[in-house]
Parts: structure tokens; C-alpha cells; sequence
């Protein structure tokens, strides 16, 4: 199991991925904070980061907040 950090971006002009440490990120979405579609993208983003299937990425905390937990199982 690894636990990553994500402090996102929603409703951005371009998608932008910056990797901040091992396990620590800065991503830019295009989607907008609403229905759930910027969790969504960021779920995404973090299973191509590491190359494994978005199943596997599971949000732990910041469902409604900008800084968020992901585990990778």
C-alpha cells in the first residue's frame, strides 16, 4: 500500500501534473469541482503516474477539499 498526496486544482485552463516528491503531487484539472469529476481525473492521473489500473486508487480524505489523501492498493 502506498499513500499519496494530491493538493489539486479543479476548473484550470490546461491539465498539468507536477510531481513534488516521491509520493506528493500538484495536478491541474480541467474539471470542474462538481459531481465529483475532478476527483475523478485526479483518480486517473494518479493510477497513470504510477502505471496501475484506476481501480486500484482509492481516495481516503479531501473529498471536498483541495489537499487529498489517495492509497494505491
Amino acid at each position: 500500500m502506498r499513500y499519496v498526496s494530491v493538493k489539486t486544482f479543479p476548473d484550470a485552463k490546461r491539465e498539468q501534473v507536477t510531481r513534488l516528491g516521491k509520493d506528493a503531487f500538484e495536478m491541474y484539472v480541467r474539471e470542474a469541482p462538481l459531481h465529483n469529476m475532478a476527483n475523478r481525473r485526479v483518480r486517473t492521473l494518479v493510477a497513470q503516474a504510477y502505471d496501475v489500473p484506476e481501480h486500484r486508487v482509492r481516495m481516503v480524505t479531501g473529498h471536498r477539499s483541495l489537499n487529498k489523501r489517495l492509497i494505491i492498493n
